[in-house]
């Protein structure tokens, strides 16, 4: 048996094997070590992407809530002068004078409430302005070149550099 052995020992080299056996040990151990860092991680990206969609849905839910609120104040703002103008209406209904100078004063203050809002007018009724295609817009079937001068029609409307309506432009007659 001994012969065996001797001869397992010359050809394993004992001593190299078990080093050997050492490292794969070492090896192996790294290998779990990375495995669960790996998993913590994984774990990790699951847990990030779940609280960004709670902080997504958040803010969505937030940002609706602030269109609401935005949109409540402003009705608030224009409650008074609607309430004016319905007094007005039934006015004129019974029969009673209604001054036109008394409504476009209530214009006046809506206009001044949504221009706090952010709406900008483009042009002005019968002001001369220079063409621009890109706030104006021509009335009936008229070509225009840039810059040249026309008249405003009806005003146009921005909010907040959003174009909403064009100015409807012509030619001076």
């Amino acid at each position: 048996m001994k012969f065996f052995v001797d001869l397992l020992d010359k050809i394993f080299h004992r001593t190299e094997f078990l080093e050997l056996k050492s490292e794969v040990l070492d090896l192996r151990r790294k290998l779990r070590e990375l495995e669960i860092k790996l998993e913590e991680k994984e774990s990790l990206v699951e847990k990030l992407k779940k609280e960004y969609e709670q902080l997504k849905n958040t803010s969505k839910e937030e940002a609706t809530i602030a269109k609401k609120e935005e949109i409540t104040d402003i009705v608030t703002e224009l409650a008074i002068h609607m309430a004016q103008l319905n007094t007005m209406k039934k006015l004129q209904e019974d029969g009673k004078e209604v001054r036109i100078k008394d409504i476009l004063r209530l214009f006046k203050q809506i206009e001044k409430i949504f221009e706090r809002k952010g709406l900008i007018q483009i042009g002005e009724a019968g002001k001369k302005v220079s063409y621009d295609s890109t706030l104006h817009q021509p009335s009936d079937n008229i070509s225009l070149c840039e810059k040249q001068e026309v008249i405003v029609r009806f005003c146009g409307y921005m909010v907040n550099d959003k174009l909403i309506k064009r100015a409807i432009v012509s030619i001076e007659e």
